[in-house]
């Protein structure tokens, strides 16, 4: 939490180191206010540290200087000091009034989603598998689907995801919702999964400062399924951009208040690139849950009500596609059952189990099963319903079935090189008796199996392969289908020679599970590399065994081939065929299965045996046959007992009379379970179909009598002739087919309908209630024969019932049966209806009318219930009745009776159709008496209860509800709508008292009156605000106002009291409204602190109310500030609210600020209101061991020649309180030299560095000395700094020294740029005369720096012949001179030209010098004079010549010299290589002699890590025998390290012996804590800090005397007595780990000479003897025991008996001798690698220089030298040879000269 207010801003920073950053823009939304939308500022933060952005926002922002805030990135991580710095361009941050504020309105935070540029490098390898299925879309909706999974997968309790595919246009346009309850997106993982291909293992966790976490590797699981499956961070949108063109992600992670919203669509993608602008960029909306403000358009109308289901869900995730393409839209509706079927084949394993949708499975669900619920809701405009569906529904997926027709299984794990496990899985489907069990494929396009042939004709019904060319294998990844991989089989799974049947082979499936150790395309629809690696010869195959999931090494085809071999005999079910006949030829068959075929007799199938003779029935044949078995065929078998898959049975159909056929049909069709008298009995039945006899009538006419007499010629008829079967049947229609019996019949011919005939004709027929009524139909001729025509159909039709029709059309004749006719009667009188049967299609035929009197039935149509405690009481049907609450009904009876009022008997039968709904444990005997359970009446009032006592199917029952209603009272209640109070306040709502009955019934006998009689008491009550009030409504007594003034917190006993009622109820009392805060925990005072150091303990503040008591409100924040702001306070949080116990705990991490007193004030605000807090007094004291600056000593008025040796430069390191620290290794302290003055703070980079010198033994000891350091010989201003290193991260410099380096003595006369060497002539052009022209001399010092600036004069400058000749001829200067001087001003001479005259004399090719010499007055030395050669010719050409060689010579001899100046070097660096190789040996060798000495063995040859084991090995024992317990002090020193402060006397000397540590700090007492300072200053300082509380001893103030003074019996060196009991001088007892010289003064001082002796009586003894022998005084004298006598010969009593030592503050022990030894072996060992690693480095140094000196490229630079060197010498013999020129060409000086050879005045410039 900041605090605006200016002392929150002003920090003491290092603003000036701020590291260089580019453009920052950070977005800032205004969220404090709950009323209103704040506004968004975009500040551009470049160089800004975090202070100058937090007065941005007061400014920006118009924040108050008192108010409180916080700033927070979008995951709601705090925005301090540390992580201001990380924030990147672009982030976006609230402001808010604390950290959990809810956003009471959403914002938008920008974000960028540029590609990863795995989009680049990992492309192509996985798109080059891309899908080929002609419908993707599962596969899509698969990788929507991975995601959730992964986002669900460490959620502990239900995991869910729903699908739902919003097709109802009456809310908006087709959308497909994807929604999970998985852990969800923070802002920064949802723009990382906006970023194609940003692969979850390239990702950043999160915000800086946030607690997400990277990606972790789940943990191996079976079947691998750890939902590990959303890989690749492109699969997802490749999906989302293949179902729709626009998507919106929705998320939401627990414990964030704030939703994360960001839309992307195929239409703003392409309007960006159209407008220019950034494509791969967006915005993320922050919102509060269920917030759907911002949806606005009506085709997202489906928006709100997904929104509004967010305000329930801690965490979630939905991803809404719109803008679906049609074909998708249109296969999701019609192929709803294709699709989720393949959905549940994908997921299979991540639904049902390890074990998948096996109910059969013995394995135990463990966590890493997840059965996870994936529900698809298909949504459609009404009137279509919707469709709902859970995959773990669906079990017609193929893994389902292919789990649900295995009998057995056989598991296997297979290893690959590389490390990737693949765990596998083969099930056996067995051949059953007649088909194949493998499962069919829903995709596979096979040609379906005819098993309901009606022929009985084909060949074989079974397929020859289940399988067929199938693979085996389908593929899992991570626990997910791969649907486009699968793999054939592998090499022991392949048939084999033996003897299983080829045919087992394909009889069985098989499933792949593998990890992420083989990769699959990112579409995942493919594996890259399984096949290849699972066939690759080095994996390793291993069989798991049975209730074992750990595979052990085996013969993986040998245990296949028992496990299949097992299989086939245990499950395989074929027909073995018995008794072979012969073998025959069909000609019922196609051509192609005509021959071979064999016949048996018997069969033995499924148990059974079939044989010839024997009766069976057909089953799936049309018409079904029965029959007997001729003879069973079977296609190609032998002539033996075979077994078979399948065959053919033929069978002679029974009756023969009546069919008289064969029929060959297959064997899969003979009904096994029918049994042979069954069969009988149907041919039997079937032979009574057959003719038996005719019967004749008369129809119509006189029948004749029997031997009667007519005339030929009368008519005879008409007869009519009926055929009868053995039922007595008339028979219309003649079988076909079978033999039959020949009949000679004359047949009347019957005319069309003419009447019907309905039977019984009786009027009325009576028919009882409920009841159909039968009626028989004939339909008569004119001759009133019964006629049979087609369309002879008759209805009946009975008014307010359905027509009944019946078809005549056959027979003439039929039956009619009415639907039951039930009427609704009352008083039990009949009803009378009218039955009107009608022909529709014969007009002419006359209706017929029936009379139907309905009787009311005798059936069970009325109840009564009655009770006989209540005045038999009758239950009324749908009765409330009143009944006191608890009670019970009792004696309840039952009466039945009939439609006519009869009273029915309740027999055994009725009594068991009477249910009651009240119980289901009924006395069937009560219930045959006509008696009903009782019914307890629930104990509630306004538990309404329905009750019901039924008859059959509930037909007829009695309903009725029992109202409870309250008892007696018989207690007070007392209702409190909250049982919390703070202390202070008025108890929230009204608490109710009322009488009650004992259920808690409200009797409502509480009357107005009642009021002035109801008491209340409790501890701390306030009564003053206790008030009663009556409520008519409900006849209770409110009580108002009750509160609590005082007291603790905690539960408090109310109690109410009326009459003889009381109540008590319990009110628990929290603290009041925060008003204060309290310190809890706090460091010791006075409290001293480092700067730049942290407090230790931390600062824990308690909120409490105004009585003192705790409060835990969690809206108070606390914020801690220094006063005055000057020191700066650094804590992991500045503000922050309190727990849940009211604490807030402040962890000082650091201070920094300038030396003096500070104040740490702890306030608090709610609601905006201030609350007092404590302030703790604070002492920043400057931190002696902090480096902040170096001081350089040196001789100010020393002159730095050229060349020379600097002074000696004194650097010490200073402490921030001005003192030296001498700690630091020399080894850290650099001089820096460079050329020049610089403008920058620290040295570049080329700028030479200078080591420390080692110190002399007077100089003082803790500076860093730099002597015989080298002035650089070049004159000028240079620059000297030094630095120190303290740490790997923090360097100090020290201010730049300029210094002015000057010339040194003149030595010489030189020019300032060398002239090449002139070749001259006597020609008459001045050019080639020219001996030197534009030349500038002047006097150097040894290294060629001017140093004549104080020096005036002249230069002669003559011609000198380079022989020894006597008398040479020379040439001369222009004007015939042979001598020119030129004036020297300042150390300069300056020569326009100097030229020989026209015809000098001279030897031709002669070569010459220009002698310049100097003539300077009040020099103290002479100074060299300066000589250049030239060369004399004759003749001009020559004289080009030459030049052109001497000009060629002067570059070879420049290149010589630098090849031979890079050699030399070179050389000289392989001298000083060699060197410091050998000093580095001897170094090495000398370590590992002492290390020798102290029996620590180096093993050969030396390894760093040896060495470094040995190190630590000594570093562990050092700190444990440092950490072991041991003697301390236990003062607090919270002065040492300030400037001059020695420290407190009890950590000054360490004592060894405990008797003599307890003795002497018994003795110093009080003066143990005792500050001791260097100066009076110090300890006045410290004086006043402590207000004089302090006691302080400054050794300026103490005088001792010289020397060391013996015990009292030594005088002169001699002993006087020898004394026992071991006496010692007690100061010579401590041991000073730091400044002895100091230490020793002051406990000379604090002791004197104060002995320490064994004991009491060898004291005596000795002060006797220096009393009385000696002469002298005797001091105190200390027992090891604990007694003291003292100077004047006191001993005993309680103040000369130490106390024991536990009560005593005393000295510390030293470390045990062992630490020393071990510290120093570690040392050498340090020592010993550090020279290792030197040697080590001077070797490789060596060894690399060598190679570079004998590398190619040396050896050519050294041919090209001697190249350049045989060039050089070709020139001289050149310029050699044209000297000695014949002598005939010499000139003499009387040949005519030119003018004046030099020209002193300069020209004049234009």
């Amino acid at each position: 939490m900041l605090n605006s207010g200016p002392d929150r801003l002003s920090f003491a920073g290092t603003a000036s180191l701020q590291r260089w950053r580019g453009d920052r823009n950070i977005c800032v939304f205004d969220r404090r206010s709950e009323g209103k939308e704040g506004a968004d500022q975009r500040l551009e933060t470049s160089g800004w540290d975090f202070n100058t952005f937090v007065r941005a926002l007061h400014k920006k922002f118009a924040i108050c200087p008192s108010e409180t805030f916080v700033l927070v990135t979008t995951d709601r991580t705090i925005v301090n000091e540390d992580s201001f710095e990380a924030l990147q361009d672009g982030t976006t941050l609230y402001l808010l009034q604390h950290e959990n504020q809810i956003l009471q309105a959403a914002t938008e935070e920008y974000i960028s989603f540029t590609p990863h540029h795995h989009t680049m490098t990992k492309s192509g390898p996985f798109e080059y598998y891309s899908s080929e299925n002609k419908k993707p879309l599962p596969y899509a909706l698969g990788e929507l689907i991975d995601n959730a999974l992964s986002a669900t997968a460490k959620i502990t309790g239900a995991r869910t995801i729903e699908l739902r595919l919003m097709f109802d246009e009456s809310l908006g346009k087709p959308a497909v919702i994807i929604l999970d309850n998985g852990r969800g997106m923070s802002s920064k993982q949802l723009n990382n999964w906006a970023v194609f291909r940003l692969s979850k293992f390239s990702r950043e966790s999160g915000s800086p400062g946030s607690k997400e976490e990277g990606y972790v590797h789940p943990d191996p699981v079976p079947r691998s399924l750890n939902c590990d499956i959303s890989y690749f961070g492109a699969g997802g949108k490749q999906a989302i951009f293949y179902i729709g063109e626009s998507v919106r992600m929705i998320s939401k992670t627990d414990g964030s208040p704030d939703v994360h919203e960001l839309l992307l669509s195929k239409e703003e993608f392409e309007r960006k690139e159209k407008s220019k602008e950034e494509v791969f960029s967006g915005f993320i909306k922050h919102r509060k849950p269920g917030d759907s403000s911002h949806i606005s358009k009506e085709s997202e109308r489906f928006l709100h009500p997904i929104i509004a289901e967010e305000s329930g869900k801690a965490n979630f995730t939905a991803v809404v596609i719109t803008k679906i393409q049609p074909e998708h839209i249109s296969f999701l509706k019609n192929d709803f059952d294709v699709w989720t079927r393949q959905l549940a084949h994908m997921y299979h394993y991540y639904i049902h189990g390890v074990s998948g949708n096996d109910k059969k499975s013995s394995l135990d669900s463990s966590d890493c099963d997840p059965r996870i619920d994936i529900q698809i809701t298909l949504q459609e405009k009404p009137p279509r319903r919707s469709q709902i569906i859970s995959l773990k529904e669906i079990d017609d997926d193929m893994q389902t079935m292919y789990i649900k027709a295995a009998v057995d299984t056989f598991e296997f794990k297979a290893i690959e090189p590389k490390g990737g496990m693949v765990e596998g899985v083969i099930r056996y489907h067995p051949f059953l008796y007649d088909r194949e069990t493998y499962p069919e494929d829903h995709c596979a396009a096979l040609v379906p199996v005819d098993h309901d042939n009606t022929d009985g004709e084909s060949g074989e019904q079974t397929q020859t392969q289940a399988r067929g060319k199938r693979p085996i294998f389908e593929c899992f990844w991570n626990g997910r289908l791969i649907p486009y991989t699968t793999v054939s089989e592998f090499e022991w799974c392949t048939p084999h020679k033996g003897d299983i049947p080829e045919e087992c082979y394909s009889r069985f499936s098989g499933v792949l599970f593998t990890n992420d150790g083989f990769m699959v395309s990112t579409n995942k629809l493919t594996f890259m590399d399984l096949e290849l690696k699972l066939k690759n010869k080095e994996t390793i195959f291993t069989a798991v065994s049975s209730g074992s999931r750990s595979g052990k090494r085996s013969n993986i085809q040998k245990e296949f081939i028992e496990w299949l071999k097992s299989c086939h005999k245990m499950y395989d079910k074929q027909v073995k065929f018995l008794g072979f006949k012969e073998r025959i030829t069909r000609t019922d068959v196609p051509k192609k299965d005509q021959h071979s075929w064999a016949t048996f007799s018997s069969i033995e199938w499924d148990g059974k045996i079939y044989k010839t003779g024997q009766l069976v029935k057909s089953q799936k044949t049309k018409p079904v046959l029965y029959g007997k078995v001729v003879r069973f065929l079977v296609h190609g078998a032998d002539d033996k007992d075979v077994y078979a898959t399948g065959g053919q049975v033929e069978i002679c159909c029974e009756p023969k009379a009546l069919y008289d056929t064969n029929k060959i049909i297959s064997i899969s069709k003979i009904d096994r379970t029918a049994t042979d008298e069954a069969i009988k009995r149907y041919i039997d039945s079937d032979s009574t179909k057959l003719p038996h006899e005719l019967r004749v009538n008369w129809s119509g006419s006189k029948p004749w009598p029997q031997n009667a007499v007519y005339p030929a010629g009368t008519a005879l008829g008409p007869i009519k002739v009926e055929i009868l079967n053995k039922k007595g049947e008339s028979i219309c229609k003649l079988p076909t087919g079978g033999a039959g019996v020949k009949m000679n019949v004359k047949l009347t011919i019957h005319g069309p309908p003419h009447s019907l005939h309905v039977t019984p004709e009786e009027s009325p027929i009576s028919v009882e209630n409920g009841n159909a009524v039968e009626f028989n139909l004939q339909i008569h001729d004119e001759s009133g024969n019964i006629t049979a025509n087609p369309k002879q159909t008759v209805c009946c039709m009975v008014p307010g019932f359905p027509d009944v029709v019946a078809d005549c059309s056959t027979t003439g004749a039929g039956q009619l049966m009415t639907k039951p006719i039930i009427l609704h009667i009352v008083n039990g009188e009949p009803h009378d209806l009218k039955a009107q049967f009608v022909m529709p299609h014969r007009k002419n035929v006359t209706l017929v009318l029936r009379e139907i009197k309905v009787l009311p039935s005798t059936q069970v149509s009325l109840m009564e219930v009655y009770s006989q405690d209540n005045d038999n009481l009758v239950l009324k049907n749908n009765e409330k009745i009143n009944w006191p609450a608890g009670g019970l009904l009792e004696n309840l009876f039952y009466k039945l009776y009939d439609e006519a009022g009869r009273k029915v008997p309740v027999t055994a039968e009725i009594a068991a159709m009477i249910k009651v709904n009240w119980t289901a444990e009924v006395d069937s005997q009560d219930l045959m008496e006509g008696k009903l359970p009782d019914l307890q009446v629930p104990t509630q009032v306004h538990e309404e209860r329905f009750y019901q006592v039924s008859y059959y199917d509930q037909s007829v029952s009695v309903s009725f509800t029992i109202v409870p209603c309250p008892d007696e009272p018989a207690r007070l209640k007392a209702t409190l709508p909250l049982n919390t109070v703070k202390l202070g306040e008025i108890l929230f709502g009204n608490i109710v008292l009322e009488l009650v009955d004992q259920y808690d019934n409200p009797t409502k006998s509480l009357t107005s009156s009642c009021v002035n009689q109801i008491t209340i008491e409790a501890e701390g009550l306030d009564t003053s605000t206790v008030a009663f009030q009556w409520q008519e409504s409900s006849n209770s007594i409110v009580v108002l106002g009750v509160r609590f003034q005082s007291g603790s917190v905690g539960p408090r006993e109310l109690c109410f009291s009326y009459s003889e009622y009381s109540e008590r109820v319990i009110v628990k009392v929290t603290a009041g409204v925060p008003t204060q805060l309290k310190l809890v925990n706090e460091p010791e005072q006075p409290l001293q602190v480092l700067n730049g150091r942290g407090i230790a303990t931390p600062f824990v503040v308690q909120l409490c109310d105004e009585w003192g008591n705790p409060s835990t409100d969690q809206r108070v924040v606390v914020q801690l500030r220094s006063s005055p702001p000057l020191l700066k306070v650094t804590t992991p949080f500045t503000s922050q609210p309190v727990n849940a116990e009211g604490k807030a705990s402040f962890k000082v991490t650091e201070v920094n600020g300038p030396k003096g007193y500070y104040q740490l004030e702890f306030k608090g605000s709610f609601n905006r209101k201030p609350i007092t807090g404590p302030s703790v007094n604070l002492t920043v004291l400057p931190d002696p061991n902090n480096p902040v600056g170096l001081s350089v000593q040196f001789s100010e008025n020393a002159r730095f020649l050229a060349g020379s040796v600097f002074p000696v430069f004194s650097v010490t390191v200073v402490s921030e309180e001005g003192s030296p620290i001498t700690t630091f290794n020399p080894a850290n302290v650099t001089m820096y030299l460079w050329s020049g003055a610089s403008s920058r703070k620290m040295p570049p980079h080329e700028a030479t560095k200078l080591r420390c010198s080692k110190p002399l033994e007077n100089e003082k000891i803790g500076c860093f000395y730099f002597r015989d350091k080298q002035v650089p010989e070049k004159v000028g201003t240079h620059t000297i700094q030094f630095c120190l290193r303290v740490n790997d991260t923090q360097v100090i410099f020290s201010d730049q020294i300029n210094v002015n380096v000057v010339a040194s003595e003149p030595v010489r006369l030189g020019p300032e740029s060398m002239p090449p060497t002139p070749v001259v002539s006597y020609s008459k052009d001045i050019a080639s005369r020219t001996l030197v022209k534009n030349m500038t001399l002047r006097i150097e010092d040894i290294h060629k720096n001017p140093a004549g600036q104080d020096f005036s004069g002249k230069v002669s400058i003559s011609i000198m012949h380079c022989s020894k000749e006597k008398t040479p001829t020379v040439p001369l200067f222009e004007g015939k001179i042979n001598c020119v001087q030129v004036g020297l001003v300042e150390g300069k001479a300056y020569i326009n030209r100097l030229a020989i005259m026209e015809n000098s004399p001279g030897d031709n090719g002669c070569t010459y010098k220009l002698l310049f010499r100097p003539e300077v007055e009040n020099i103290s030395a002479s100074l060299a004079n300066f000589e250049l050669p030239f060369h004399f010719y004759n003749d001009v050409d020559n004289q080009r010549k030459m030049s052109e060689l001497t000009k060629k010579k002067d570059e070879l001899v420049a290149k010589i010299n630098t090849y031979e100046e890079s050699l030399t070097m070179s050389k000289e660096l392989l001298d000083l290589l060699t060197s410091q190789l050998q000093s580095v040996n001897k170094t090495e060798a000398g370590l590992k002699r002492e290390l020798d000495k102290r029996k620590l063995r180096i093993p050969s040859p030396v390894f760093p890590h040896n060495i470094e084991k040995l190190i630590q090995e000594k570093t562990t024992i050092a700190e444990k025998i440092r950490n072991s317990a041991r003697r301390v002090c236990n003062i607090r020193d919270n002065f040492r390290g300030q400037a001059d402060v020695l420290g407190i006397v009890g950590h000054l000397a360490l004592v060894e012996n405990d008797n003599d540590a307890r003795v002497i700090s018994w003795q110093l007492g009080r003066n143990m804590d005792c500050v001791v300072t260097k100066t009076k200053e110090a300890a006045t300082r410290i004086y006043n800090d402590t207000a004089g509380r302090q006691q302080v001893l400054p050794l300026e103030n103490v005088h001792v005397y010289p020397g060391n003074r013996p015990l009292p019996h030594i005088k002169n060196g001699r002993k006087m007595f020898d004394p026992t009991g071991n006496p010692v001088l007690a100061r010579e007892l401590l041991i000073h780990p730091h400044s002895p010289e100091e230490c020793a003064i002051v406990f000379k001082t604090l002791l004197g000479n104060t002995i320490v002796i064994d004991d009491l009586s060898s004291a005596n003894t000795y002060r006797n003897s220096v009393v009385n022998t000696v002469k002298s005084d005797c001091p105190t004298i200390l027992t090891r025991q604990g007694e003291r006598v003292s100077s004047q010969g006191m001993f005993g009593g309680s103040h000369n008996k130490a106390p024991p030592m536990n009560s005593l503050t005393v000295f510390g022990k030293p470390l045990p001798e062992d630490y020393h030894i071990i510290m120093e072996q570690r040392e050498l060992l340090l020592q010993y690698s550090e020279a290792s690693k030197k040697r080590e480095n001077a070797e490789n140094e060596l060894a690399s220089h060598y190679s570079i000196m004998r590398s190619p490229e040396t050896e050519e630079k050294k041919q090209e030298m001697e190249e350049l060197k045989r060039q050089l010498q070709e020139i001289e013999k050149q310029l050699a040879s044209a000297s000695q020129r014949p002598v005939n060409q010499k000139r003499g000086p009387n040949d005519p000269g030119g003018q004046s050879g030099i020209l002193n005045k300069r020209p004049r410039q234009t």
